[in-house]
């Protein structure tokens, strides 16, 4: 399956990324060290010292992660290869396990641009995170084995004028793929200060937006099947049912979070930050079965697109990201520039974003079921950056 969509440019977008705030300053000296305490002011500013001008700051990540999400099964097949006395496979559950998918571990970036202000120690960041990935699983049924295709529609369907049970009676070989894309812009408003001589915290808000698109192509082949109504026989392994479901979701919201890094010595520090994002958006699911096999008694071709359906709607989601991880920075040119390089760990949670499509009734046809599960992204980080 292709993808047929194209992303909004970043630089059109209002957005915050909060998982990329952590590399917005992390300061390595005390607050005496980094700028003097104005009169009346509790908490000095952490940020690199400003004399009479906005100071710059740019960043990047490199992201190693891997991608989950709950509700991707494609299938059931029993572990045993167990044969009844007449030959045939017993088509029941017993001693089975639930085909699921499952993203690999694949790279991405997060790239940001930000100004430290005169304004109270203010900062404004915008930041890009961009992640793809892609997984594919195939399992065949050997001798004994019974491999349930638990995607198709359940109901019976009609190919040359004949009905057709094969849903239920199992298949040989089953394939299925899962494509994820995520483009995620950040505006983020923090200010970072001095809580002590050895901790600092930045609390932020801001506005993100995300592109969140998932693409779930399945195919299921049967080597040999008896058709329902008439003495049809399908030849070989050509009898191939195709599910092919879209789930594009956007959205912008508001964003708030806080981080904090705590202060070793010699430049090093641990960090650890918590954002929350609610974002209001749109839903775009699609779903199409193709259903084809050759008849063996004239040899024609049966097909059938069983299932074309669309569905668009809007709903709040929400978003957690959590990171931890080391750090180590340095302040130069009287503390008016700084350098940080940091490695940490990182989990993202993006509730009910699976919103593929299932049909779980043969007789209402139309009774489906989404809501499926959660996206979730972790994985780890590096990155750097400079302030100027």
């Amino acid at each position: 399956m292709k993808r047929n969509w194209k992303i909004a440019p970043p630089m059109l977008a209002l957005s915050l990324m909060t998982c990329a705030a952590h590399a917005d300053g992390q300061p390595a000296s005390t607050p005496k060290q980094n700028m003097s305490q104005p009169k009346g002011m509790i908490n000095s500013p952490a940020r690199p010292y400003l004399i009479d001008q906005t100071d710059v700051c740019l960043t990047g990540d490199f992201l190693w992660w891997q991608a989950t999400e709950n509700g991707l099964s494609f299938g059931i097949r029993n572990r045993s290869e167990y044969l009844l006395p007449n030959g045939h496979t017993p088509n029941d559950l017993s001693d089975s396990e639930v085909l699921n998918i499952k993203g690999e571990w694949d790279p991405g970036f997060r790239v940001g641009l930000g100004l430290n202000t005169k304004n109270d120690g203010w900062d404004i960041s915008l930041n890009w995170l961009r992640f793809n990935t892609d997984h594919k699983k195939e399992i065949s049924a050997k001798p004994g084995q019974w491999l349930v295709p638990s995607l198709l529609h359940p109901a019976d369907v009609i190919l040359n004028d004949r009905l057709v049970h094969w849903p239920n009676s199992g298949v040989s070989k089953a394939y299925s793929k899962w494509e994820l894309e995520l483009n995620q812009l950040d505006l983020n408003l923090g200010r970072e200060f001095f809580v002590g001589n050895k901790l600092t915290l930045r609390p932020n808000v801001g506005i993100r937006s995300a592109w969140i698109h998932q693409e779930l192509e399945t195919l299921y082949k049967v080597s040999a099947q008896q058709s329902g109504g008439g003495a049809a026989t399908f030849v070989g392994q050509r009898f191939r049912g195709e599910v092919e479901m879209k789930n594009h979701f956007w959205g912008v919201g508001p964003t708030a979070g806080l981080d904090s890094q705590w202060m070793l010595g010699e430049g090093w520090s641990i960090y650890g930050n918590l954002e929350a994002a609610l974002l209001y958006g749109c839903f775009e699911v699609k779903r199409e079965d193709e259903l084809s096999a050759p008849l063996v008694i004239d040899g024609s071709k049966a097909e059938t697109e069983f299932v074309d359906i669309e569905n668009s709607y809007r709903d709040l989601r929400a978003i957690v990201d959590l990171q931890l991880g080391v750090k180590w920075s340095r302040n130069f040119n009287h503390d008016q520039e700084r350098i940080a390089l940091h490695a940490g760990w990182e989990s993202h949670v993006y509730f009910d974003q699976n919103q593929f499509m299932y049909f779980a009734d043969d007789i209402n046809i139309g009774t489906n079921f989404t809501n499926q599960g959660n996206l979730n992204l972790q994985g780890w980080t590096i990155g750097a950056e400079f302030d100027f």
